[in-house]
C-alpha cells in the first residue's frame, strides 16, 4: 500500500495518484484506490468526521489476518485522534477511538479493561501500531489516548465478526436527515449560495425562542450526526438581529473567565463581518471594517466581544500570543448594550442576540453585498476548551491548539453576505 503524499510506485506501470491511498500487487500495478484529500497537516483544512473520511492519514500501523472471507487487514494512523482499518483490498472496515473535534472524553481515571472507544489520541498523537498477540492470540493498537505520555496498549474486539456482504437494504437514520437539511444550498459549480441577511419590519423578542424567526431559509452547518447548527441574520434600522439552533452533547458550555478568549474555553457564537463593501473580496488580511463579534454565556451571564484588527483610532487594542506568532487587534471590547437570550436542551440549545448596528460602525445598504461567516465553536465534555470549530463557509479551521491563529481573521475565506431590501 501507499498513501498519497510517499513517493513509492512512481516508476511503476501504475503511477500514484494525488490524494489517493493505494494498493498495488508485488508486480507494482495498481489495484485500488480510496480517497485521501487531507493527508497529515490537510487534516487542519478537513471537514468533520465521518465513517469513511480519512483525516490526517500518513502512517500504516501494522497488519493482521483475521482469516474467512475477510483476510489480512492493514491499520493506518490519523493526525486528528483517530485510527482507520482497511482490508487489503482497499476496502474501509472501521475506524477506531474518536476525532479530537467530535466530544471525545478523557475520564478523571483510568482502569485496566475500561472501554476508550470514545477517547482521543488528539492532534498530533502519533503513536501507533497494530498486531495480533503471539501468546493470547489478540488483535491490539498501539496509540497515545487521553495526551499520555508512554503509548497505550488497547485490545481490539469485533474485527473477526465481520463479513463480505454481497448488497442489503440502506437504512438512514433521523440524525442522518437533519444533518443533511443542515448542509447550505450550492451553486451547479459547488460553489456556496450567498447568505441573505433578511430586512425585517419587526423586531423579534430576544427571549431564547425563536418563535419569531422564519428558519426555513436559514443557512446549515453541518458537522456530524451529534453535531451541526442552522444561523440566521436580520437587520432593521437599528440594529442587526441573530439566531443559532445548536444541536450538541455538551450544549453551550464555557467555563472561562476571560471574556476575550472565550474562543478557547468552550462553546461560542461567532460571526465575521466585511462591513465596507469596496474591501476585495479576495483579501488575504483584515483590513478597516472587518470584525468578529463572539458571544457565550460565562457564569451563567452572556457576554458579547468584538474584535477589530484594524481600527486606527482605537485606545483598547490587545494582542494573542502562541509560540510561533503574535496577532495585534487594535480593538478588543466587551459590548455592553447587546441583547442576548438562549435555552438549552438535553441534545443541544438556542440563542439569539440583537447587536446595535453603531456598536459594529456598520451602516448596511439595502442590496449591498458584503462578505463574513457565522459560526459555532463547540466546547469538550469538561467545558473549559474548544475541540471544533465549524463555520459556513470557512473550512480551514481543523486548528484548535493555536491561540493566535485561532483569534485571527481571514476574509479570504469568507462568503457573499446580501442585504435584503
Amino acid at each position: 500500500m501507499t498513501s498519497g503524499y510517499s513517493n513509492a510506485w512512481r516508476k511503476s506501470a501504475t503511477p500514484m495518484v494525488p490524494a489517493l491511498m493505494s494498493g498495488y500487487d508485488p508486480s507494482g500495478i495498481r489495484k485500488w484506490t480510496f480517497p485521501s484529500w487531507f493527508q497529515t497537516h490537510g487534516s487542519l483544512k478537513s471537514p468533520s468526521p465521518r465513517r469513511g473520511l480519512l483525516v490526517g492519514d500518513w502512517y500504516f500501523g501494522g497488519s493482521v489476518n483475521i482469516g474467512g472471507d475477510i483476510g489480512e487487514l492493514f491499520h493506518v494512523m490519523g493526525n486528528l485522534g483517530q485510527h482507520y482499518i482497511f482490508t487489503t483490498d482497499g476496502l474501509y472496515l472501521s475506524e477506531l477511538f474518536t476525532d479530537g473535534r467530535s466530544g471525545a472524553v478523557t475520564p478523571a481515571k483510568t482502569v485496566r479493561g475500561m472501554n476508550v472507544d470514545n477517547m482521543t489520541n488528539g492532534g498530533e498523537g502519533w503513536a501507533s501500531g497494530f498486531f495480533r498477540n503471539a501468546i493470547d492470540k489478540k488483535i491490539y493498537a498501539i496509540s497515545c489516548l487521553g495526551s499520555a505520555t508512554a503509548p497505550c496498549v488497547s485490545e481490539i474486539t469485533g474485527l473477526e465478526s465481520a463479513v463480505r456482504l454481497k448488497g442489503s437494504e440502506l437504512s438512514v437514520t433521523n440524525e442522518q436527515i437533519t444533518m443533511a437539511k443542515e448542509n447550505p444550498p450550492k451553486s451547479i459549480e459547488g460553489t456556496l449560495s450567498p447568505l441573505v441577511m433578511t430586512k425585517t419590519s419587526k423586531a423579534p423578542v430576544i427571549d431564547g425562542s425563536l418563535g419569531e424567526w422564519d428558519l426555513s431559509n436559514a443557512t446549515g452547518i453541518p458537522v456530524d450526526e451529534k453535531r451541526g447548527a442552522t444561523c440566521k441574520m436580520m437587520i432593521d434600522d437599528n440594529k442587526l438581529y441573530l439566531a443559532w439552533k445548536v444541536r450538541d452533547p455538551y450544549p453551550l458550555r464555557n467555563g472561562g473567565s476571560d471574556p476575550f478568549l472565550m474562543f478557547k474555553t468552550g462553546t461560542v457564537l461567532d460571526i465575521m463581518l466585511g462591513t465596507d463593501p469596496a474591501a476585495s473580496k479576495t483579501r488575504q488580511k483584515a483590513v478597516a471594517g472587518d470584525i468578529r463579534v463572539s458571544m457565550t454565556v460565562m457564569n451563567g451571564k452572556t457576554v458579547a466581544v468584538i474584535y477589530r484588527p484594524v481600527a486606527p483610532n482605537a485606545s483598547d487594542g490587545t494582542s494573542f500570543s502562541s509560540p510561533n506568532q503574535k496577532v495585534e487587534f487594535d480593538s478588543v471590547r466587551i459590548i455592553k448594550g447587546a441583547v442576548m437570550a438562549w435555552k438549552t436542551f438535553d441534545d443541544g440549545f438556542v440563542f439569539e442576540a440583537a447587536v446595535s448596528l453603531s456598536e459594529l460602525g456598520w451602516k448596511p445598504i439595502a442590496k449591498q453585498t458584503i462578505t463574513g461567516d457565522i459560526g459555532v465553536i463547540y466546547a469538550d465534555d469538561t467545558g473549559t476548551k474548544n475541540i471544533l470549530r465549524s463555520y459556513w463557509t470557512n473550512k480551514q479551521t481543523g486548528l484548535v491548539s493555536d491561540i493566535a491563529a485561532e483569534a485571527t481573521l481571514t476574509p479570504s475565506q469568507w462568503g457573499e453576505i446580501r442585504i435584503g431590501e
